[in-house]
């Protein structure tokens, strides 16, 4: 009943349409902001979450919430309630609530289908502002097999595709285009809100059999990765150039820490990247394995007196990407004992992905590797899963005060360590303070190395040619269907008398509305300022000026459209 007093409390509603938030504490404005634009911060209807709405029929739900002593008086920002199960992820799809363009008409899970029907009394109308036509249904098949997707991606039978980078060579020609006549793809759109990352287990569960029996030189210890010179000796033993390359076909990038590319503001202070910290060194491979000295009975030796390990690196089955990151961190040893006579022994497994989620709750993989995908587009978000005692991923790596990991705090003064830093950053209003501290936790992280960044993909989208409307927004993990909608017409039919709207015909009003254009680039957050004036909303090939798909409108666009001049729509 407290927290239901706190959340009433924090909701005003001064005058008739107005709705203020008072969060009671100082706070980051752009944070916040982002905060309640997500999808994830929806706001959903009150007699629908009571149950007294008209064809609901649970029960209210019962949550408590485990609270953590406040360090200093300062409210603790809880980033995980461990293993909590979300109350509404078991009401039935016909209960689903809001006031979107699109409800859910099928979820089948044995059929992996999930069907979008249009929601004819949404309020922002029909059809989208600058669109000429809506979806009526919307179906989302979960096709596994990349096989399978790219059959139905040749045949026309899928709109859209989810294509593997490491797979997409398949459906190319040897210029890197597209190679049938109805596919579209636009590249190197700006780099994702999203990074994979390979964790190391401070603590390993002992009955964990990724140990293999638990001691050197056949297995390895519960305590391994609790030693910083074997996490750095891994990271130096990763090829991250190489992985880009394989995994990604160099179609991706990284930094040091959480701090990713695009963060508003940005708090990264350890670059520029490549060259990074942390890179293929064989040298530095075997000088922090000499380093890292571990006591079995009564003998202390290094890991590389020692002489051997045996240990799992896990990813999620079908994920190529990070299955190739396993391939070479497993190559680096295999070559070190090729040199050197050593035998440290990587094993693979790649178990499927509710498995793995047990297996990374139960603590039991040594290395292992997931992603993380921003909820809003600050440093807030990001630094709390990483390197928070009760982050998302380092509580389960046991990278906790709790373990010993949270006594170094950089150059600030009082605090007792990065978590208190992370509480306070969290809630320190934008400027230099918050600044400070997470340049502090920048270095903090690099130091200690507690997992690997391994890559930040660069946007790709495939599609067929028909379908339109289609705009880049980072934070907006999926497809908006509000704005898209099918038409057989020409690929460079971009506009009309009204600009921006196609007519269904390619003529020289679109020859000169790419021309207008001209040299126009897409938004980059590296770039001061931004935004290009040129660069109109939309301008991603799908009824924009860059036709081409390659974020910037020059004579590879203007060509486009004259060598499609007189193309009409399709009956």
């Amino acid at each position: 009943m407290a927290l239901t007093q706190l959340i009433k409390d924090a909701i005003e509603n001064p005058a008739a349409g107005v709705v203020r938030i008072n969060v009671g504490i100082a706070f980051a404005d752009v944070g916040f902001k982002q905060v309640i634009a997500q999808t994830w911060g929806s706001i959903l209807e009150k007699d629908w979450l009571l149950g007294t709405a008209a064809g609901t029929t649970r029960t209210n739900f019962n949550v408590s919430l485990t609270t953590v002593e406040p360090v200093t008086g300062i409210p603790v920002y809880i980033y995980n309630v461990l293993k909590h199960v979300e109350p509404f992820n078991g009401i039935a799809p016909a209960n689903y609530a809001g006031s979107g363009p699109y409800m859910v008409s099928v979820a089948a899970s044995a059929s992996n289908l999930v069907v979008l029907q249009r929601n004819p009394n949404y309020w922002g109308g029909w059809p989208a502002p600058g669109r000429k036509a809506y979806l009526e249904f919307v179906n989302i098949e979960y096709l596994s097999d990349w096989n399978v997707r790219k059959a139905a991606f040749i045949a026309g039978q899928l709109d859209v595709n989810a294509v593997p980078r490491s797979n997409q060579v398949e459906i190319m020609d040897t210029f890197g285009e597209p190679a049938y006549a109805s596919m579209k793809t636009i590249k190197n759109i700006s780099p994702s809100l999203s990074m994979d990352s390979m964790f190391y287990t401070f603590t390993i569960d002992p009955a964990s059999p990724s140990l293999y029996g638990g001691l050197f030189p056949t297995g390895i210890p519960a305590n391994f990765f609790n030693n910083t010179d074997v996490r750095k000796a891994f990271s130096y033993a990763f090829d991250r150039a190489t992985f880009l390359q394989q995994a990604w076909m160099g179609e991706a990038i990284v930094r040091e820490t959480p701090a990713i590319f695009g963060l508003v503001p940005d708090y990264y202070n350890y670059g520029p990247d490549p060259p990074w910290t942390y890179y293929l060194n064989t040298t530095l491979v075997e000088q922090h394995l000499k380093a890292a000295m571990f006591t079995q009975g009564a003998e202390t030796k290094s890991v590389w007196d020692w002489g051997g390990f045996k240990l799992d690196v896990f990813y999620n089955s079908g994920n190529v990407p990070r299955q190739i990151a396993c391939q070479i961190l497993k190559s680096t040893f295999d070559t070190i004992n090729a040199a050197s006579g050593k035998n440290f022994q990587i094993v693979i497994q790649g178990p499927d992905w509710a498995t793995f989620l047990t297996l990374m709750e139960a603590m039991s993989m040594p290395v292992w590797q997931i992603g993380w995908l921003a909820d809003y587009a600050d440093a807030s978000n990001w630094f709390g899963p990483y390197m928070h005692s009760f982050g998302d991923f380092t509580y389960y790596q046991a990278y906790s005060a709790a373990n010993g990991w949270d006594t170094q705090v950089g150059a600030l003064s009082g605090m007792t360590g990065k978590d208190e830093m992370i509480d306070r950053a969290f809630l320190t209003p934008d400027g230099t303070s918050r600044q400070n501290m997470y340049f502090d936790l920048n270095d903090i992280y690099v130091n200690e190395v507690p997992n690997l960044p391994t890559s930040q993909p660069l946007g790709r989208r495939w599609a067929q040619y028909w379908v339109k409307g289609w705009y880049f927004n980072t934070l907006y993990p999926s497809q908006y269907y509000y704005n898209l909608y099918k038409e057989d017409a020409c690929w460079a039919d971009v506009t009309s008398a009204t600009p921006g709207i196609p007519d269904g015909r390619t003529d020289m009003r679109d020859i000169g509305y790419v021309a207008g254009h001209f040299g126009a680039k897409a938004p980059d957050t590296a770039r001061t300022p931004p935004y290009d004036p040129k660069w109109a909303p939309g301008d991603y090939g799908m009824a924009g000026a860059d036709v081409y798909g390659d974020r910037k409108v020059d004579m590879r666009d203007i060509g486009f459209a004259a060598a499609h001049f007189g193309h009409t729509a399709q009956p």
